[in-house]
């Protein structure tokens, strides 16, 4: 349906300037992977708060995991039909064209993803922030909250 669309619209691999508009989508997709990882990793330093615990003990893990595999794989398969499409960027045929729709519905595919993960951990991360629901190991008292406040002005 994306792709009908693109071309219902008239969108092809003849836009001026197209090289720096693939160079522009490698940059971008690189950052967002590499910051969908970095979510990752963080996810994984507060696995012992509550909301952590719950999403674990409701299988919602399960969701979880496969909207991270699913914008990684998104964001590899565009950074893979980015590569495709600078090698037909001075030519006009059916290929260019096939390739010029798939990757601008990975484009629109990858930014849904990316969207949705990090709408969802966001949440989790607000909510884990939450110092009713820290672990035990996170807690500070105040006056040990405001000491490391004044440490770290220095």
């Amino acid at each position: 349906m994306i792709i009908i669309n693109h071309f219902l619209l008239g969108l092809n691999n003849e836009i001026n300037q197209f090289d720096k508009i693939l160079d522009a989508s490698i940059t971008f997709t690189s950052i967002a992977i590499g910051f969908i990882a970095a979510l990752l990793g963080i996810l994984i330093t507060i696995k012992d708060s509550e909301i952590v615990k719950r999403i674990f003990e409701e299988d919602e893990h399960k969701s979880l995991k496969s909207w991270f595999y699913e914008a990684f794989i998104i964001g590899v398969l565009l950074l893979i039909s980015t590569c495709i499409n600078y090698v037909f960027l001075n030519d006009v045929n059916i290929w260019s064209t096939l390739f010029f729709y798939m990757w601008l519905s990975a484009i629109v595919w990858f930014a849904y993803s990316l969207f949705r993960i990090i709408n969802v951990l966001m949440d989790v991360f607000f909510k884990s922030n939450d110092t009713e629901m820290r672990p035990e190991s996170n807690r500070y008292s105040d006056e040990e909250r405001q000491e490391a406040k004044k440490r770290l002005k220095k």
